[in-house]
């Protein structure tokens, strides 16, 4: 059921839709590794699909779309290695592809589209714990630079980048706090250099503390994070969304008792969580 927010969060409301059998049904048709899926919504409202195509062997993780390309995220096996495949957006076939390794094991996890380039972010474990990685390519997947940040070290991980239009944030987490205590890290990059301008981390707990989701409000430019504070302890637990501005200051938060997953904006500005 919809859970009110505080006053904050008036006029844009935020709608937490407690969806659960709606968020299996479109994990198992969205969740395809191996192979990548297009399909269009007919005038009947059922999907059809156009064309299914098979990778190499590993994981797809995201995809972003460039001109008549959509570039799929992932990794290869045999060994770990991050990859991208660039694959022509009406027929799936195959017109480039990316692939590397930083020191014996890297995965790529998610991306975004700005200027016309295509920003990657992930992980490698080069300087012998796994640090995070983040890749800028022109529609080529010509690699233009790259950066590795390794906040501690223990195994860090980036998982999700977004765009205001004029910078990235990519969140993920650290374990400065030790092997066990994970605690949320978001840090704001330019995309001319991928220089880090501002960091953000928060620790609410001796436990694992984690990005769940993020996305950034259409209207104002705000990113919201959807967190989850003590993940391993079922007593302990529970979910925290936080609002900051672009300086990376947060502006707003609550938490909630019930399990939060993905966030999204409409054009609006309303935000929905599920």
């Amino acid at each position: 059921m919809p859970i009110k927010m505080n006053t904050y969060f008036s006029p844009r409301k935020i709608i937490i839709a407690m969806l659960i059998l709606t968020a299996i049904i479109l994990s198992q048709i969205l969740y395809l590794p191996e192979h990548t899926l297009n399909a269009q919504q007919t005038p009947q409202d059922e999907l059809k699909v156009l064309w299914v195509k098979y990778g190499g062997e590993g994981d797809a993780y995201a995809t972003c779309v460039i001109g008549s390309l959509v570039y799929v995220i992932g990794k290869y096996i045999g060994p770990p290695r991050g990859a991208i495949e660039a694959r022509n957006i009406n027929t799936g076939e195959l017109v480039n592809s990316w692939e590397n390794v930083y020191g014996n094991y890297t995965e790529l996890y998610d991306c975004v589209v700005l200027g016309g380039y295509l920003y990657v972010i992930g992980i490698d474990n080069a300087p012998g714990n796994f640090e995070w990685l983040i890749l800028k390519f022109t529609p080529k997947l010509e690699l233009i630079s790259e950066k590795h940040y390794n906040p501690s070290v223990m195994d860090d991980q980036a998982w999700f980048i977004n765009s205001d239009g004029r910078y990235l944030y990519v969140g993920g987490i650290d374990l400065a706090g030790g092997k066990n205590d994970a605690q949320w890290h978001l840090i704001k990059v330019d995309p001319r250099d991928l220089s880090i301008i501002k960091k953000y981390t928060y620790n609410p707990s001796t436990g694992w503390d984690e990005i769940n989701s993020m996305a950034i409000n259409p209207l104002d430019g705000k990113i919201w994070l959807v967190c989850v504070v003590n993940a391993y302890s079922l007593s302990e637990r529970y979910w925290r969304i936080e609002v900051l501005d672009q300086d990376l200051s947060l502006v707003a938060s609550k938490d909630i008792k019930d399990p939060l997953r993905k966030i999204v904006f409409d054009d609006v500005g309303y935000a929905y969580i599920t």
